[in-house]
């Protein structure tokens, strides 16, 4: 069975994500993974890996990459996708409560999730779960990305309503509620990363950033949008 064939173990907008983004081409996720620098790193932690698709090239440049996410359904289809890799596990959890013994990983690749969290509390286990000096990367939104969706509509359909997710993800962070999507600034998590031990080698937009000797990859999304911070990413590593 091929991995694209596996979307139809799905439904709905899970479908629709798994299919566009294992359509891309893989070297794309290839290219992004070196210019973030994590070749070469050793054991690494995908945190929130969704259907996998950023776990296969992390697995191809690294010695062993554990898996991790919350919902179910894409941990079962990202194992299966995943199952032709030898050096990958795939397991349900959370991020804010990882399953891992202190200093455990060498890196630490968290594209897309972070503010779905208590954000604070997952920076605080990357860092304990984090050999010293090992290297994290996070990508997040700024208000940018909730006013393109809640004008634009951005990837609406019958089964995502762009609109909604937006005005519900301001009046969460508004109130100050986790759990699903909410803003986070670069600028609050380069503090909170500071707070957690980590030093923030660059931030800058989504796509943008390449450690020395690498060079930028493809970017997936805009750095603003409206005017405001739109997507971005940050490369930083925990403190000797």
């Amino acid at each position: 069975m091929s991995v694209l064939a596996l979307g139809d173990r799905l439904s709905g907008d899970d479908r629709d994500f798994f299919r566009r983004v294992w359509s891309t081409d893989p070297e794309v996720y290839r290219a992004r993974i070196r210019a973030a620098g994590f070749a070469g790193l050793g054991d690494v932690l995908d945190a929130g890996c969704g259907f996998g698709q950023w776990t296969m090239p992390l697995a191809e440049a690294n010695r062993s990459v554990e898996a991790i996410d919350a919902d179910e359904a894409r941990v079962d289809v990202a194992r299966r996708a995943l199952s032709g890799l030898s050096n990958v596990r795939v397991s349900r959890g959370s991020v804010g409560r990882l399953p891992y013994p202190d200093e455990s990983f060498d890196g630490i690749f968290c594209y897309s999730v972070l503010y779905y969290t208590d954000h604070r509390r997952a920076l605080a286990e990357f860092a304990r779960v984090l050999r010293p000096d090992g290297r994290l990367y996070v990508c997040g939104n700024g208000l940018g990305w909730y006013l393109h969706n809640l004008i634009d509509g951005h990837n609406g359909s019958a089964f995502f309503d762009p609109r909604a997710m937006a005005a519900q993800a301001l009046a969460d962070t508004l109130a100050g509620r986790t759990g699903r999507q909410i803003v986070i600034p670069s600028e609050v998590l380069v503090r909170d990363c500071a707070a957690a031990r980590f030093e923030v080698e660059a931030v800058g937009p989504e796509g943008t950033l390449a450690v020395a000797g690498e060079v930028p990859g493809t970017p997936f999304f805009k750095g603003t949008y409206h005017g405001q911070e739109g997507v971005y990413e940050l490369i930083a590593r925990k403190a000797r």
